[in-house]
């Protein structure tokens, strides 16, 4: 109903021209030329050669110019054109803007049919006469007219508005187009799944080719309507609202087909996706998958308005500005969305990321159209617009080859120089050994006499691909270095003040007492086991 109620809305007083008030062959205006044409060859006023008049015969024979006026009326039906009267000027001076001439096109997309003003009449051009037989032998048309002809009377009579051989006709397509359509399912549910079965391919029919078998048989059904409809001469009216139909049917299973495709490309690129070791195209492909379903979409409605003979271009300009309007309205988004193509085009970070930008400090943990998610050290969630996020120095500490460690060993004033020595190799050999260290760049020296403690520089780098990684290695690097402490007798200081005192009775000095010599130290550096449990 929907369909019927729109085709009404878009070709009103198509074709309808059966009651008239009176019959008008002076060929005055374009209307009366395009007028007699269509009104003479109708069933109940068939006169072919008042319609033929309205052509520039000059020099063919009445048969000869009959079957041109039969002809350009049943390229006007195959190729589905409706005559609209209301839009044919009635005008006897109608000059064609563009040209600037006495001519009217009644279809512009056929713009070699066209009328031309000769003398005081309105007439189908010479040129367009040559033209209609290449024309007629163009459309495949099955030439019924000898046929429908030699039918009796019985075949001849009319029941509920079709006549008896029509009604077989329609039952004939109907019988036809069912086994068009199991056939084609068969072969898709039988024949292909035994074809992708045998190269082990049953999940890929399952998923993507299935789906599309029931739109594609109904498809060729439709087609084989659009081709052989004409055949049954079907009156005006009802040929009229089967071809909207047609029209618009045609173009809905083509973009329902293209959209299932598109989810095979969606699962494509998913999986192109997951082969890469950024995690940002993950997020890039539903987005990718949604733009992809609404450009289909929307070239789909485009082209059920041109195939109905809507001039989308009108459209498209009011698009253009709606969409300027819309732009300079919504700026702030169109920021937001440029900033989001930005992100993915230059990946300044990826999820998971530890970034640091306007003293907001976390890790990555999606990236939108709109906005991206920071999830902070407490916790917590900050939404950054994509817009404001393109424009402002991120810090990423996630994309670092090496991570950096800093720390200042303070040790008793009390430690003799040797074993200082021997303390700083153990500690050299501790990075040299642990697996997650960068062996050829560090800096671990006695580095600073302070106030309370002698300080030991150590200065190294963890290669570790996250932050839990570093955090693993720190401990097993900082107990390492307790132990060597331990083993070697070396004490950690801490801010303190020590009162000496030459002699106190009955009381022994906290200072410890080293008797073992340089060599004695180095040994002990040299034997241990590093990182043993």
């Amino acid at each position: 109903m929907f369909l019927i109620f729109l085709s009404q809305i878009t070709f009103s007083n198509a074709q309808d021209i059966t009651p008239v008030e009176e019959l008008r062959s002076s060929l005055e205006s374009p209307y009366d030329a395009v007028f007699t044409h269509i009104r003479f060859l109708q069933d109940d006023m068939y006169e072919p050669e008042i319609s033929a008049s309205s052509f520039d015969i000059s020099g063919f024979s009445i048969t000869e110019a009959d079957e041109i006026a039969l002809m350009l009326l049943h390229i006007y039906k195959s190729k589905n054109l409706v005559v609209n009267l209301e839009n044919i000027p009635d005008d006897p001076d109608y000059i064609d803007s563009a040209s600037g001439k006495h001519r009217y096109a009644p279809f512009p997309q056929f713009p070699e049919i066209y009328l031309v003003k000769k003398g005081d009449k309105w007439v189908y051009s010479r040129e367009t006469v040559r033209k209609i037989p290449d024309l007629y032998d163009s459309t495949h048309i099955i030439d019924m007219r000898s046929f429908i002809g030699s039918l009796s009377g019985n075949w001849q009579h009319e029941f509920i508005g079709l006549k008896v051989w029509q009604w077989l006709g329609v039952a004939i397509f109907i019988v036809i187009g069912t086994l068009v359509y199991y056939i084609l399912k068969f072969f898709f549910s039988i024949m292909l799944f035994r074809i992708f079965s045998k190269f082990q391919r049953k999940n890929l029919f399952q998923k993507y080719v299935k789906p599309i078998s029931g739109p594609f048989s109904i498809f060729a059904v439709i087609f084989l309507v659009d081709v052989f409809l004409i055949m049954l001469q079907l009156p005006d009216k009802l040929s009229y609202y089967i071809a909207v139909v047609i029209k618009v049917m045609q173009p809905v299973i083509i973009t329902l087909m293209i959209l299932r495709v598109t989810n095979f490309i969606g699962d494509l690129l998913e999986r192109m996706a997951s082969k890469t070791e950024t995690k940002l195209d993950n997020q890039l492909v539903p987005f990718a998958r949604t733009a992809m379903k609404f450009v289909v979409l929307i070239l789909g409605v485009f082209y059920v308005l041109t195939n109905l003979g809507i001039d989308i271009t009108p459209l498209l300009a009011g698009v253009s500005i709606g969409g300027l309007a819309v732009a300079l309205a919504a700026k702030d988004t169109v920021r937001n969305l440029f900033g989001s193509v930005t992100i993915f085009v230059d990946t300044p970070f990826e999820i998971g990321d530890w970034i640091i930008f306007d003293g907001v400090e976390g890790m990555v943990e999606e990236v939108g159209v709109r906005s991206t998610r920071v999830r902070t050290f407490y916790n917590s969630v900050i939404s950054i617009p994509n817009g404001n996020l393109a424009d402002i120095k991120i810090d990423n500490m996630g994309k670092r080859q090496y991570r950096r460690y800093v720390s200042r060993i303070s040790i008793t004033y009390d430690t003799p120089p040797d074993l200082i020595e021997a303390f700083v190799k153990g500690l050299r050999r501790i990075v040299d050994v642990h697996p997650h260290t960068r062996k050829d760049f560090y800096q671990i020296h006695l580095n600073d006499l302070g106030d309370s403690a002698i300080v030991v520089l150590f200065y190294i780098f963890f290669d570790t691909p996250d932050w839990t990684k570093e955090l693993e290695a720190r401990h097993e690097v900082i107990s390492e270095v307790i132990r060597l402490a331990h083993d070697l007798g070396v004490r950690f200081a801490f801010p303190t003040q020590t009162i000496h005192i030459e002699d106190f009775p009955e009381k022994q000095t906290l200072t410890p007492s080293y008797t073992e010599s340089s060599n004695d130290f180095m040994s002990k550096v040299e034997k241990r086991k590093y990182f043993s449990k």
